[in-house]
């Protein structure tokens, strides 16, 4: 299997940068890795460790770069023949089996799990980016408890910080956002209206880094720690 994966990514990336090298490094699974970035000064730093980077030029908010980064992988996977694009966002660390497990998993779109914060009105919380479809637009995050089993489950909507779309999908689903910013739902939410098995792989449990791992915020965003359960409905 011919697989490209894509590391969407920006100079706020850079103190994990040493962590999400050495993950990609240790993947039991091959496969050709691109970087995509819009700085001219992060995308000298990583081809000065000898990484292949794609300097995108797009113009706009950081939400914007970053759907114009992964339509620039996309078509570079149709074009280059590859079986399947795993996209993953530059402050993810990868489980060592992650590429593996993504290939493995029967399913059109595949995504790991991972942490993040919502803004849901009154308060900020810590879930997984993963989202139960609830009809009319309307979805739901998962519980961190509903997730931490490891199972294969089908899903409304997942993220695209760490997501593997098989070929047919990439032939027939562009990229593109919904008016919030957020083409990871969008993709989801088109895939499955084109009839494709959407699912989420929890033993794909990869760390979200926004903050330097001795930050105290940075525990929040670890699968070690317990968080407070969520269900919250959110809105595509």
């Amino acid at each position: 299997m011919k697989l490209l994966l894509g590391v969407v990514t920006n100079g706020s990336h850079r103190h994990i940068l040493e962590h999400v090298l050495k993950a990609i490094e240790r993947q039991t699974a091959p496969s050709d890795v691109v970087f995509v970035t819009s700085e001219y000064a992060y995308a000298a730093l990583l081809r000065s460790k000898n990484k292949t980077v794609f300097e995108d030029k797009a113009q706009g908010t950081l939400k914007e770069k970053m759907v114009f980064a992964r339509k620039l992988l996309r078509s570079h996977a149709l074009e280059n023949g590859y079986d399947a694009l795993i996209l993953i966002d530059g402050n993810i660390v990868l489980p060592q089996f992650a590429v593996e497990a993504l290939i493995k998993t029967q399913g059109d779109v595949v995504a790991g799990v991972y942490l993040d914060a919502f803004d849901l009105g009154d308060k900020t919380v810590v879930a997984p980016v993963v989202f139960k479809d609830a009809g009319g637009g309307n979805a739901q995050l998962y519980t961190y408890e509903a997730l931490a089993p490891p199972q294969v489950l089908e899903v409304g909507a997942a993220g695209f910080g760490c997501c593997m779309i098989v070929r047919k999908v990439l032939e027939q689903v562009e990229i593109a956002a919904f008016p919030n910013g957020r083409d990871d739902l969008k993709f989801f939410v088109d895939a499955r209206a084109k009839g494709f098995k959407c699912v989420a792989n929890t033993q794909v449990k990869c760390l979200n880094a926004p903050y330097p791992l001795d930050d105290p915020r940075a525990q929040k965003f670890a699968w070690t720690t317990r968080v407070e359960e969520y269900g919250f409905d959110f809105k595509y």
